[in-house]
């Protein structure tokens, strides 16, 4: 399915669809489309990652060789390296708040409230390590939902070799440098997205064939019923109602102007008004 869908190819260095002259018309404009070969790849891998457990081609001479080495090299680099893990988290903030500013899963604000949940709950994690039950949310959610694959992030072999339960936990001290740092960043945006979003209840979902809840993000949230309120404004005047319908319909007709819109760029209920 994600094969045979098409996204739209946009001007190098510019937010802007690439216009398909071809097709394009006076009356109609159309948009160059092309595979999106990334998102498939993306899946795959997904899917490679989480249901088979497969990171590597299976476990030949080549694959065995190189993991030792890429161990060798992984000890050096990422054992107690303190000043790396700062960089990571440094690196690793600045990538969270491109999304924040950009307000398309979290806010400035959830971010904010996630950092604070993963900071007080920092003393259920330390005790979860060693136990299957929890003491927090936080700890529960994180252990659910065990978003951070430790071995790739430290870049460790993903070859199992026999060792003592006691030493997997020294090796595991030792690249705590780093892994503090990703379980910070990721759980942090995980708890964000949390705040952020919610199940919200769907009107006559039974009527129409759709099911109870709607995922929303806030920004979403807000333009529902921004929507809503401009119609219980509008109330019964079909004339002004009629326009808003029309106002809305050729801003959905320009792909390229409609994600603006989709992007909350511009909002159409406070350029109508």
């Amino acid at each position: 399915m994600l094969g045979k869908m098409k996204a739209y190819d946009t001007n190098l260095g510019w937010n802007n669809l690439r216009k398909d002259s071809q097709t394009s018309t006076s009356d109609e404009t159309s948009y160059i489309e092309k595979a999106d070969t990334r998102l498939q790849e993306q899946f795959d891998n997904w899917v490679r990652r989480l249901l088979y457990d497969q990171y590597k081609i299976p476990q030949n001479k080549l694959t065995r060789t190189a993991s030792m080495l890429q161990s060798f090299t992984s000890a050096k680099f990422m054992m107690l390296n303190i000043t790396g893990g700062i960089g990571n988290i440094t690196v690793g903030e600045s990538a969270i708040a491109g999304e924040y500013i950009a307000k398309e899963y979290f806010t400035p604000t959830g971010w904010l409230k996630g950092k604070n949940m993963w900071r007080q709950a920092i003393p259920s994690f330390i005790r979860g390590m060693a136990n299957e039950d929890s003491t927090t949310l936080a700890d529960a959610l994180v252990k659910f939902m065990n978003i951070v694959d430790f071995d790739e992030v430290n870049n460790r072999p993903t070859v199992h070799l026999d060792a003592d339960t006691v030493l997997n936990k020294i090796r595991d001290f030792m690249y705590s440098p780093n892994s503090m740092g990703e379980h910070f960043m990721q759980n942090g945006a995980m708890f964000s997205m949390f705040f952020d979003n919610r199940m919200v209840k769907v009107p006559d979902a039974e009527s129409n064939g759709r099911l109870g809840y709607e995922a929303m993000t806030w920004e979403q949230y807000k333009n529902k019923f921004h929507e809503y309120a401009m119609k219980n404004i509008i109330g019964s005047n079909d004339e002004l109602l009629n326009k808003y319908e029309e106002f809305k319909k050729n801003i959905l007709a320009d792909d390229n102007k409609k994600k603006e819109y989709i992007w909350n760029r511009r909002d159409v209920n406070t350029e109508f008004s």
